[in-house]
Formats: C-alpha cells, structure tokens, sequence
C-alpha cells in the first residue's frame, strides 16, 4: 500500500527527521510510531525562486514498512542463520533481521569491509558495505552454518576422489 502527504513545513519543522534533514542533505531513520524504514531528502528548486531562496527548499520523505523489508531486500540469505542489519552514520540500529543488534559495535563499527566476529561463542564471517545516503549494511553467517553446509559436499567428493584412485590404482596394478 502506498500513500502521498503534503506538509507545509510549518507542521513539521519541530520533529527532528525535518531538522537533521535539512541540515545534512540526506537522513535515515525509522519512524517508531508507523514501524517503518525512512529515507528523507532535501530538494531545492532553485528554477523559479533563485538560489537562494529557502522557499524553494522541500523534503522528500520515501518509507516502507518494516515487515516488508524483507521483501524489498528480496535475496535469499546465504544460510539459515544468516541475516542483516541496516545502519546509519553513528551506528545506530534501523532494521535488523535475524543478527545481534550489537553487532556493530562489536564489528569496529564498519573499519573492515570483511572479517571474523564472535558474539555469545559463535563465530561469524561478516561483510560490511556502506550503501548511499548514510546507510551502512552488516552482513553475518554463522561460521557453523557454513561448515554444516560444505561437510556434505566434501564428503561427496571424497567418494569419489576414492572411487577414481581405486580405479587407477588397479588400472596401473
């Protein structure tokens, strides 16, 4: 579902979205009240009005549910255990799936783009990705999970290392 809103800024000029939006360009958020993923933009018109001028300044505000991140971010995580969590600037949480909130503190808070994390004893491999507008993606997969899903693979494929050493070996005998 979608909906449109036209503030006259006058409505809106208090909330502190508005105000770190205007300061700063672009700001990212979560409206708590609505449950839902924000990115705000200033844009200026500078056409009619002059660049100057502050009445041809507006704020575009693009949001989407929560829930329905997911669906947005439509890829398949790497494991069942995998997940993801966005964050802005200064650390702060927006959206996090299936991973630990602190993740990020616990990371470095974005120094590495892919490293070795351990929370509560497990080991994690992460990926960390500055996207636009102040967004920063964390991306963890549980070190087990990878491991449970190579073993079968590698037990394949020793069957059948096995299996062509045998037959060479009694080709060669």
């Amino acid at each position: 579902a979608a909906s449109n809103v036209v503030f006259s800024d006058t409505n809106v000029q208090e909330e502190e979205w508005y105000r770190e939006t205007v300061k700063r360009t672009v700001h990212v958020f979560t409206n708590e009240s609505t449950d839902e993923f924000c990115i705000a933009r200033k844009i200026i018109n500078t056409y009619y009005i002059g660049p100057y001028d502050s009445n041809g300044t507006a704020v575009m505000v693009v949001s989407v549910a929560k829930n329905q991140l997911e669906n947005v971010f439509s890829s398949i995580p790497v494991t069942a255990g995998s997940g993801y969590a966005i964050l802005d600037d200064d650390g702060k949480n927006l959206y996090c799936s299936n991973v630990y909130e602190y993740a990020w503190q616990a990371s470095g808070c974005g120094e590495q783009d892919e490293f070795t994390l351990s929370l509560d004893g497990e080991k994690y491999l992460a990926s960390n990705c500055q996207a636009q507008y102040g967004i920063h993606l964390l991306f963890l997969t549980p070190n087990s999970d990878i491991t449970a899903s190579v073993k079968p693979l590698m037990a394949t494929y020793s069957l059948i290392f096995a299996g062509i050493s045998l037959v060479l070996l009694l080709a060669i005998y």
